[in-house]
């Protein structure tokens, strides 16, 4: 699951991250960097939320970005950013340091579309739960 899970970070361009009680585990290559990794109350705010659903959660921040929370047994995942749109300079800027990140080790945020998103949201959640879901647009 490991080798899945680094692979589908690397081929998507995204982070992934495990959550076990107070242990994170990222399978991103220079994950220190991503709001995940950096920010405890985004990760906090991802379970919660999640915790009162059975789909996966989706959340969207005020930049338009998204991250997701796949729960599978007592263990959380977590993926993002997933940026939508290009996100200019200094909303880029505020955007990192809403989640405590300081400006000089700011970088671009790869942009998706939202069909995108979701089939990276539906790849994880199917290898974690083994399940399928219809996705309508």
């Amino acid at each position: 699951m490991d080798y899945l899970l680094t692979r589908i970070s690397i081929l998507m361009n995204v982070g992934v991250f495990r959550v076990e009680k107070d242990s994170v585990k990222s399978y991103q290559e220079h994950s220190e960097l991503n709001p995940i990794a950096c920010s405890g109350e985004l990760r906090a705010k991802l379970i919660h939320e999640a915790s009162k659903q059975k789909l996966p959660y989706i959340y969207k921040d005020e930049y338009s970005v998204y991250f997701a929370c796949i729960q599978a047994e007592n263990v959380n995942y977590l993926i993002g950013p997933m940026s939508i749109r290009l996100i200019e300079r200094v909303e880029l800027h505020r955007f990192y340091r809403s989640y405590g990140i300081v400006e000089a080790q700011e970088k671009r945020l790869v942009h998706f579309s939202f069909a995108e998103v979701l089939d990276i949201v539906e790849v994880v959640a199917k290898l974690l739960l083994q399940e399928e879901y219809m996705i309508m647009i």
